[in-house]
């Protein structure tokens, strides 16, 4: 291992974070039972970047064993490599951007409103007959009502719901929420798992990306933060030190004069 006397390494705290993403992504896929083609290729990525830096390496350790470096040629030397080196990283943030996306994207697959079952005017007569009914019911028996409905497979009361053209709150939307999510789940386990595998690795991959790029863009220079105006405040203080005003009394000639004068 290279001495770093005057230099702060950078690869070599890249390649622990890299790893330990790795090690996160295999034991999700051991433990959590997550979608393996997309974990695995989330490995991949991780793998690719470990490679890259695993290059890098060996350029610190050229540069910080380099004799006629002095050692601010060295840390000069490093900020110019690291600079060429971070758009090579540019995959890692991207593959993260992808695989959010593509969760999203089966979110809202999941989310969506569910589909007529009718045409046009008996739809629109139906919900507005369920929402009628739901209205009459206490909080508590309208969840009953709602959950039921979806656990038997029913989707009529859930578009009756979520197409109301008055938006009224007859059903709390977390508790909806919750209800397609276990539906979905129920109905579509495996696209569900390939959901929340994408968030994962997306969420490791983003942030190996950030760590790279703060520290690899950043190298030698001190951080600085745009300020931002503050609103101009009196406290009230008065001026102790400061004479007091002259009274006018002083210079004001007196009502009567004095006997002896």
């Amino acid at each position: 291992m290279i001495a770093y006397n005057d230099l702060a390494p950078l690869a070599q705290k890249l390649r622990i974070f890299a790893q330990k993403f790795k090690e996160a992504l295999v034991s999700y896929l051991e433990f959590k039972k997550g979608n393996s083609d997309v974990i695995l290729s989330g490995v991949e990525q991780l793998d690719k970047a470990d490679a890259i830096l695993q290059v890098f390496e060996k350029k610190e350790a050229e540069i910080a064993t380099n004799p006629r470096l002095s050692s601010l040629g060295r840390q000069e030397q490093l900020a110019k490599v690291a600079a060429e080196f971070n758009p090579q990283f540019r995959f890692v943030g991207d593959g993260a951007k992808d695989r959010r996306s593509a969760a999203e994207q089966l979110r809202r697959t999941f989310t969506a409103v569910p589909k007529a079952q009718h045409n046009e005017t008996t739809d629109f007569l139906m919900s507005s007959e369920i929402r009628g009914r739901l209205a009459k019911l206490s909080v508590s028996e309208r969840m009953t009502v709602v959950s039921k409905a979806v656990q038997s497979g029913n989707t009529m009361i859930l578009r009756a719901l979520e197409t109301d053209p008055m938006h009224e709150d007859l059903v709390e939307a977390s508790y909806l929420q919750r209800l397609k999510d276990e539906r979905a789940q129920a109905t579509d386990g495996k696209e569900w798992v390939r959901m929340e595998s994408l968030v994962f690795v997306a969420e490791r991959l983003d942030q190996l990306a950030t760590a790279i790029d703060l520290q690899l863009s950043n190298y030698g220079q001190l951080p600085s933060f745009p300020g931002q105006s503050t609103r101009t405040t009196d406290l009230g203080y008065t001026d102790t030190q400061a004479a007091p005003d002259k009274s006018k009394a002083v210079d004001r000639p007196p009502d009567k004069q004095p006997a002896f004068v």
